[in-house]
């Protein structure tokens, strides 16, 4: 007798949650679609960094190593790349999280020019949004020259 009782207790217990459960989920038909979509994952952001280095007379400079370096890990450079025989480089990082300065590090493996950095502040444009997933933040995008002198 008492098993009958709480069987069927909970028959009807599992059957208001079925019915009241779902229909109080589905809020899109009372007050529309949901205003905030919740995703998983990690919010990043593209850096692309152009530039040229020359010596004092505006020569241009070949196989001067150019390092992005985002300013809270300076250990490790985003990007690393070296310039080519007109002395130009293009730096491309993606990366988790926006960083709102990065470091331009200019060096001479050869040792005949004095090395040369720049510290720049990065806006971000969310003009390519749409091209993107819902976790972009924007491209920055920057150019800096530099002008190394002899040692």
């Amino acid at each position: 007798m008492k098993a009958k009782i709480i069987t069927k207790v909970n028959a009807l217990i599992t059957l208001l949650l079925g019915v009241l459960g779902f229909n109080s989920c589905d809020m899109s038909k009372k007050y529309g679609p949901p205003e905030v979509i919740s995703l998983y994952g990690t919010p990043y952001t593209i850096i692309d960094v152009k530039g040229r280095v020359a010596d004092e007379t505006n020569k241009p400079l070949k196989n001067i190593r150019v390092e992005l370096k985002d300013i809270r890990n300076k250990d490790y450079p985003m990007d690393e790349k070296y310039t080519d025989e007109n002395g130009e480089y293009t730096l491309n990082r993606t990366q988790d999280f926006s960083t709102d300065s990065i470091d331009i590090v200019a060096t001479d493996t050869a040792g005949v020019y004095e090395s040369d950095s720049v510290r720049l502040t990065v806006d971000y444009d969310m003009s390519d949004a749409n091209n993107h997933g819902g976790f972009y933040e924007g491209t920055g995008h920057v150019y800096q020259d530099f002008q190394l002198k002899k040692k």
